[in-house]
């Protein structure tokens, strides 16, 4: 070093030592900042494709669902053939009123004869076909659903 700066010798190197360090630190920080900034943009582009994917799925549950509901009412609007007619009571065959007398039973209870009964009895069987044909249709309509949802979660 020229004989002027000799006394500014320590001076000089401790200014490029700072000018160093400092510029080590900026590469350093803008490194730190320009990471974040790729995380954050990562980070909003992978939102962005759930957010659709979500759309999609939401899209095609909705016509699974308007689908599965059209299934249903067809289900439910088809005829039930061989069908069985059930009835819950037997007709009772009486030819009148039983002709015995009141019998007294310990307690102080008595027995007295009932009425007449209806010989034919209600017929239930329209009924039991249909809440059968809407528990069949419905059994159906869950099945389908059930095996819709399966396969999406094994995506």
């Amino acid at each position: 070093m020229p004989a002027i700066l000799a006394p500014y010798e320590a001076y000089i190197w401790a200014f490029l030592a700072l000018i160093l360090i400092g510029g080590g630190l900026y590469v350093a920080h803008r490194l730190e900042v320009d990471g974040e900034q790729k995380i954050i943009a990562k980070d909003q582009a992978a939102v962005a494709a759930q957010v659709e994917r979500n759309q999609a799925v939401q899209t095609v549950a909705g016509v699974a669902t308007s689908l599965a509901g059209k299934v249903y009412e067809q289900k439910i609007a088809a005829p039930i053939t061989n069908a069985p007619v059930a009835r819950l009571c037997r007709p009772t065959f009486h030819s009148g009123p039983v002709s015995v007398g009141p019998a007294a039973v310990t307690g102080g209870f008595s027995l007295t004869p009932g009425g007449t009964a209806d010989p034919a009895g209600p017929d239930i069987g329209p009924t039991l076909i249909t809440i059968g044909r809407n528990a069949d249709a419905l059994i159906t309509a869950l099945q389908s659903e059930n095996a819709a949802l399966r396969k999406e979660m094994t995506k």
